[in-house]
């Protein structure tokens, strides 16, 4: 398949879900607890998060209910809308409508720098 075929099907997939956002909203289940828990376990709230591609807002909703303040950079503009209105009620929450790939350049996530930059200070390794 070539590259333009393949970026054609992904154009097409993105699409049909933001065209079905509200429904999959009410259709898709959460994520358990436990993943929050673990979350929090290393990076207790309020802790600033950058989620790429929340969706309707699944597991944002959670983050704003423990307290973090999230930056959420959804693609879909009807998903990014939905997830808007999930979280209302947190102004600590912002849903940006945004190719993330297009508008950053990358990602640079401060837990895992600091822990490349401990490990090349004592010669270890970081293990997760």
């Amino acid at each position: 398949m070539s590259p333009r075929a393949a970026e054609s099907d992904s154009e097409v997939r993105r699409r049909s879900l933001d065209a079905v956002a509200a429904e999959y909203a009410k259709h898709r289940l959460g994520y358990p607890a436990a993943v929050f828990d673990a979350i929090a376990a290393r990076v207790p709230p309020p802790a600033s998060v950058l989620e790429i591609g929340p969706g309707p807002g699944l597991a944002i909703l959670p983050m704003a209910e423990r307290g973090y303040a999230v930056l959420g950079v959804e693609l879909g503009a009807n998903l990014a809308c939905v997830a808007r209105e999930r979280l209302e009620r947190y102004p600590s929450m912002r849903i940006l409508n945004a190719d993330f790939e297009g508008r950053f350049g990358g990602v640079a996530p401060r837990l895992y720098l600091t822990h490349l930059h401990l490990a090349h200070r004592i010669g270890g390794r970081v293990r997760w």
